[in-house]
């Protein structure tokens, strides 16, 4: 009789630890080999050569190498392909998920912010997608200095090259209006702008206003306008003017005890 207790206890026990095990892995990132091997691990690192990865009940993190990884399945259903096997055809398109509520971000090493949706990564390249855009685009990974991935997550590729600012960098901040296209970088400051007085079209005032919008948040070490405000001015017989308010965004955060700006004056 108490063998048979004992046993009857010891299968509970083996029951209770399979569904903790099954609720454990449930939240667990998948690496895949280049052999089909799946293993059920906790992402800690990935670089351009490696992933650092920890195995579960196990004291020290392993390593595996970016050549012998086939893909990897992250906890929240996303989906990095490395390296496609010699028996999968090499012309398959990657597939287009959904896309999410937040965007992925792409940090070029000239500093350049892209939000995007990522669809592969491999060895060699990044594919993305732009949103309201089907064109599927690539880069080198090696023009990428970072990805923000949506979830929060961050892949540092190559270093961010060190330029002097030119006069024209500028050039490179672009204006959004969507909130989603911010929320992995950071708060920098608010700006203004109006067109130039002698503006001899509504497109021309428009594109004055802009630029000096751009050079501002340019000078804040800015790479994104998040337009909160515009509108257009002027009647008949005035010459058309334009008004531009934002919030600017960079890829690095402001130093300590820094606080962000507010240039609301307007250049003339």
């Amino acid at each position: 009789m108490r063998r048979f207790v004992c046993v009857i206890i010891l299968l509970c026990l083996i029951v209770v630890s399979n569904k903790a095990f099954a609720g454990n892995s449930g939240n667990s990132d998948t690496i895949i080999n280049m052999q089909g091997k799946a293993l059920s691990v906790t992402i800690i690192k990935v670089t351009d050569q490696y992933v650092r990865y920890a195995l579960p009940n196990a004291d020290a993190l392993s390593t595996i190498l970016c050549k012998d990884i086939q893909k990897i399945i992250y906890s929240n259903g996303r989906v990095v392909d490395y390296n496609v096997p010699a028996d999968e055809s090499e012309t398959k398109k990657p597939v287009v998920i959904n896309k999410p509520t937040i965007l992925d971000t792409i940090i070029k090493v000239e500093g350049k912010v892209l939000p995007v949706n990522v669809v592969k990564v491999t060895e060699q390249y990044v594919r993305f997608m732009v949103p309201g855009n089907t064109e599927v685009f690539t880069v080198n990974r090696k023009d990428i200095h970072r990805i923000i991935y949506g979830n929060g997550r961050i892949e540092e590729y190559s270093a961010l090259a060190v330029n002097i600012i030119e006069d024209d960098a500028w050039q490179s901040v672009w204006l959004t209006e969507d909130q989603a296209e911010v929320v992995s970088l950071y708060k920098r400051g608010e700006i203004k702008a109006q067109s130039p007085p002698s503006s001899r079209s509504p497109a021309a005032a428009k594109k004055g206003a802009i630029i000096r919008l751009q050079k501002k948040a340019s000078a804040m070490n800015g790479s994104v306008v998040l337009v909160t405000k515009k509108q257009a001015t002027g009647g008949y017989g005035e010459f058309p003017g334009y008004f531009i308010e934002g919030i600017v965004y960079g890829t690095e955060p402001l130093e300590e005890g820094e606080a962000p700006k507010k240039d609301f004056d307007v250049i003339q």
